[in-house]
C-alpha cells in the first residue's frame, strides 16, 4: 500500500515518537519532514511542498489546533491531527477548523498509514478520473470543477474547501437528491466503514452547509434523512 512522490510532514514535540514515525513512512515510498513545534511547522509549510500534515495537538507556543486553522486558511492541504487527550472535545474542535482526519495516541502506525494512503488514493482517482474529461457541477448559481478542484459562489468568489469538504460535495453532486449513508461517505474520504460513535462526517457535513448558506442562509442544500444518512437537495447539472 504506497503512493510515491509524496511527502509528509510530522509536526510533533515528542522527537522520538516524530522519528520512529517517519522512518515507518520512509520505509513505506513517502518522503517524511519533521518539525518539534508550529514555528518550525511553518518554516517548513512555507519553504518545501508538502503533500499532507500529520499534526499533534499538544506544541510548546502555539498549538496545533491554532497552526491546523492558520494552514487551512490558505492550503486544501490534507491535515491528520493526532493528540494523546482522550475525549471528543479535541476531535470535534479540530475537525471543525478544517482536518480531514483525527487519531488518538498511541496509534499504530499502519492505521496512520491507511489513513494517509485512503486521503492520498481519491484525490489521486479524482485528479486522474477528471483528467480526460473535465467535469463541472452546477447548482443554485455556484460551480464545482472537479479538474481543478475549486467551489465558485454566485458572486464568482472562490470558497474555500478543504480536501474532504471538496471529496465529500463531490460525492454528493453526484447523486443529487438521493440519500448518502454516513457508511459510504466514510468509504469514500477514508477508505473505511465508520464507526456508529465517530462524528467526523457529521462535523464535515456541518462545514459544508455553513460555506454553502453563505449566499442564502436560509436555502437547506444538504438536508439529514433519518436512518438513511444525508441528501444534496437542489438540482444539479453537469456540463
Amino acid at each position: 500500500m504506497m503512493i510515491s512522490n509524496k511527502t509528509l510532514l510530522i509536526v510533533d514535540d515528542d522527537q522520538e515518537i516524530a522519528s520512529l514515525t517517519a522512518d515507518f513512512l520512509k520505509d513505506r515510498g513517502y518522503s517524511v519532514l519533521t518539525a518539534n513545534s508550529a514555528e518550525e511547522a511553518k518554516q517548513l509549510l512555507d519553504t518545501k511542498n508538502i503533500d499532507l500534515m500529520v499534526l499533534d495537538i499538544m506544541l510548546p507556543g502555539e498549538n496545533g489546533l491554532t497552526l491546523c486553522q492558520r494552514v487551512r486558511q490558505t492550503s486544501k492541504m490534507p491535515i491528520i491531527i493526532i493528540s494523546a487527550i482522550t475525549g471528543d472535545t479535541e476531535r470535534i474542535v479540530g475537525l471543525e477548523l478544517g482536518a480531514d482526519d483525527y487519531l488518538e495516541k498511541p496509534f499504530n502506525p499502519r492505521e496512520l498509514q491507511a489513513r494517509i494512503f485512503a486521503i492520498f488514493r481519491r484525490t489521486e482517482h479524482v485528479e486522474t478520473a477528471a483528467a480526460p474529461k473535465a467535469q463541472r457541477f452546477e447548482f443554485s448559481g455556484w460551480v464545482l470543477e472537479e479538474a481543478t478542484r475549486h467551489l465558485k459562489a454566485p458572486d464568482g468568489v472562490l470558497v474555500h474547501l478543504s480536501s474532504s469538504e471538496f471529496d465529500a460535495l463531490l460525492t454528493f453532486l453526484k447523486s443529487p437528491q438521493k440519500p448518502i449513508s454516513r457508511d459510504t461517505l466514510g468509504r469514500v474520504l477514508r477508505g473505511a466503514k465508520v464507526d456508529s460513535h465517530d462524528r467526523s462526517i457529521d462535523i464535515l457535513i456541518s462545514r459544508l452547509r455553513k460555506k454553502l448558506a453563505q449566499t442564502d442562509p436560509n436555502k437547506d442544500f444538504i438536508t439529514t434523512v433519518r436512518h438513511q444518512g444525508y441528501l444534496f437537495s437542489q438540482s444539479v447539472t453537469r456540463v
